[in-house]
């Protein structure tokens, strides 16, 4: 699986409980049918559904392994028409919580998805030298970068289902992208380094965990605070690399996830904690 080829109270960055999410509810919608990740989509976006399908059902299946029971997730490949109509709150291009377990993400790139990612990385796309089948090179980053943080919300699902959230908001957001990171290290693990990369540019806000721990609606300051907690996150997977989630559940089981607790596991979380409360 690649970013280029397939393109429990957390209420912190873009995150939403999952009791507040937008139902998608649009009879226009055509069916991928699925066991794992069935989607729903725009008439004229069945390879973009295919893609996040194929994405989706690669979490399903890392999910279910990983957990206390097995997941299915639901996509909703949507146009912009049908992303207004859809009542979305975020912006066309910026994946979004959609049911218990679904995710709406943009069905193909224009010149709103492209504006968007240029303006939140602040200057050039990356992943855009490809041409690709539909759409400009810049389009098909937009759709790449939404995937990175359709990841992200997949994990959210997985936090809230296991019950990971731990006695503070950061926590189970920190987790999260440790099962995110995980994910991506399981399928697309020559890419780490292209994706960190993208988190640092998306995270030159730089805020703290005081403003994490709000629900912000902001674009800019969300993913920055992304950005902050997928660098906490690279600290959890350089310990415990593939054997990162399985420590976490059983430091959940046995004593909780509090911040003592993570600090004793990963000393060097101190400093990560200590910048994030500058």
């Amino acid at each position: 699986m690649s970013l280029r080829g397939f393109p429990c109270g957390l209420v912190v960055g873009l995150a939403l409980a999952s009791s507040a999410s937008a139902q998608v509810n649009l009879p226009s919608l055509l069916n991928l049918h699925g066991d794992l990740a069935p989607v729903r989509y725009t008439p004229g976006a069945l390879d973009r559904a295919a893609h996040v399908q194929a994405r989706l059902e690669a979490l399903a299946m890392d999910f279910s392994r990983w957990g206390s029971q097995p997941y299915v997730l639901q996509g909703y490949v949507l146009a912009p028409e049908d992303w207004a109509v859809a009542g979305l709150d975020r912006p066309y291009g910026l994946p979004e919580r959609a049911g218990a377990r679904g995710v709406a993400v943009p069905a193909w790139g224009d010149d709103r998805s492209v504006a968007l990612w240029r303006g939140l990385l602040h200057g050039q796309m990356p992943w855009g030298t490809d041409m690709p089948v539909r759409g400009t090179p810049e389009e098909a980053a937009s759709l790449s970068l939404a995937d990175l943080v359709l990841q992200v919300e997949s994990a959210r699902i997985f936090v809230e289902g296991e019950r990971l959230g731990g006695d503070a908001p950061w926590i189970g957001e920190l987790v999260a992208h440790a099962v995110a990171h995980q994910a991506f290290a399981s399928h697309e693990a020559g890419r780490l380094d292209e994706i960190a990369e993208v988190w640092t540019r998306l995270g030159g806000g730089n805020p703290d965990l005081a403003t994490c721990a709000a629900s912000v609606g902001d674009p800019a300051t969300t993913l920055a605070c992304d950005a902050r907690f997928a660098a906490g996150a690279s600290i959890l997977f350089a310990e415990d690399r593939m054997k990162t989630v399985r420590r976490l559940q059983k430091l959940a089981k046995k004593r909780g996830l509090s911040e003592a607790t993570l600090v004793k596991e990963y000393p060097r979380l101190a400093d990560w904690l200590a910048d994030g409360r500058r």
